[in-house]
């Protein structure tokens, strides 16, 4: 909602006051945002979130999108939550783990009339069988893509070319996608992508989940 009113910050990631959401991204203003990684510790993959059906996937274009959205209060814990459930159904407190990965500061400007500024605050959320309990809010989710990551932390430190995954759509129909590490590039191109899938390997590994960060 462009008349949405979202708390704006400093550089400092201290609070300054509000502004609509269209103004927010017009001016480049400081915000917050919460993002969640979907876990299935059993299968080493995680999961991810897309606004296109299977039909528009553009293999040339396609990229992998965080999961999560703009936060609406100061409890980052209780906002992750809400968007697991308005987007995905899924409830936090069927989750086997939750872990606070970090902060990430994010500063790009894909166009002049759009400059983004943000504080990504990642958890990692681990769940059984998730793809079974995947219910999509269809006018936000119109598919999920379920990506191991051994093979992606491979693809990413450029010991493969490629990897295979899986995307599922709103009516459950599956397609197989074969990605390269073009898929995996946020907007500055600065490795955030690896970080992330170091940290769920860490997870799965069994290391000191306290110490895993971003």
């Amino acid at each position: 909602m462009e008349n949405e009113k979202l708390t704006i910050y400093n550089a400092f990631n201290q609070p300054v006051g509000e502004a609509e959401r269209s103004e927010v991204h017009k001016n480049g203003l400081w915000h917050r945002s919460v993002n969640y990684l979907i876990l299935d510790k059993e299968k080493r993959t995680l999961v991810f979130q897309d606004s296109q059906t299977l039909d528009q996937f553009d293999k040339d274009k396609f990229f992998i999108k965080m999961n999560g959205g703009h936060v609406q209060g100061d409890d980052m814990e209780n906002e992750m939550a809400r968007e697991l459930h308005e987007e995905l159904g899924l409830e936090i407190s069927k989750a086997e783990g939750t872990h606070f990965l970090g902060v990430y500061q994010i500063s790009f400007e894909p166009t002049k009339d759009f400059i983004n500024r943000e504080f990504m605050y990642f958890y990692l959320v681990s769940f059984s069988n998730v793809l079974q309990n995947i219910g999509m809010d269809e006018s936000e989710v119109k598919s999920v893509i379920e990506i191991p990551i051994d093979d992606t932390v491979d693809l990413l430190t450029a010991n493969r070319n490629e990897i295979e995954v899986t995307a599922r759509d709103v009516d459950n129909s599956e397609m197989n996608l074969t990605l390269t590490s073009q898929a995996f590039k946020n907007f500055t191109d600065d490795s955030l992508y690896l970080r992330l899938f170091l940290a769920a390997q860490d997870f799965c590994n069994m290391r000191d989940v306290k110490h895993i960060v971003i």
